[in-house]
């Protein structure tokens, strides 16, 4: 059995205090005043403790500011069936049949899309394509939905099966002639 090794305490903390001055304006060996641009010797590693400690304590840059507050739509658990597209063009408003939805069964979704603004009037010739996928997954359905256009602005989302339990995201992508929306609408099946 090797003896132990004798610890330095102070050697690895003295060596990130030297990184640490390095970083400090003015730490690259010398230190000097801008306004006369007289140098001096850097300080030593007591004395640079001291200064670099001083360095890193400072206080850290304001955080950002927080996102608002969820809505209740936007709360965990609640259902959303209708949003704004994220252009601020449409409303997209959904409905499962059956109502509510099956667990790892077969459903469609009614569809409509229609212009944002008061009176909501479903927008013809609007194109939709419709995924949904698990966040906390990292996954999507294991189908592909078909989307049959009425021409009203109402659509028939035939093929949507949830094979999990748990959070959803209804991901809608709206297309009405170069204009392009989309709206994430969270679904908890449980």
């Amino acid at each position: 059995m090797s003896a132990a090794r004798p610890r330095t305490p102070g050697l690895r903390a003295s060596a990130l205090l030297a990184l640490v001055a390095t970083l400090i304006p003015g730490g690259c060996g010398e230190t000097g005043d801008a306004s006369t641009g007289a140098s001096k010797p850097a300080a030593t590693a007591r004395e640079s403790s001291t200064s670099a400690a001083s360095a890193v304590a400072k206080p850290a840059p304001p955080a950002p500011p927080a996102p608002p507050a969820a809505t209740a739509a936007e709360s965990k658990g609640v259902e959303q069936r209708s949003g704004t597209t994220t252009n601020g063009a449409f409303v997209v408003s959904w409905v499962p049949v059956p109502d509510p939805i099956p667990f790892n069964e077969s459903f469609k979704l009614l569809v409509t899309i229609a212009r944002a603004g008061a009176p909501l009037v479903a927008e013809r010739g609007a194109r939709l394509e419709l995924d949904a996928t698990m966040p906390a997954h990292g996954h999507g359905m294991n189908r592909t939905p078909a989307v049959t256009a009425r021409g009203d602005g109402t659509f028939v989302v035939d093929g949507m099966l949830f094979h999990m339990a748990g959070e959803w995201n209804l991901i809608f992508h709206v297309y009405v002639g170069t204009e392009y929306g989309q709206v994430i609408l969270r679904v908890d099946l449980h």
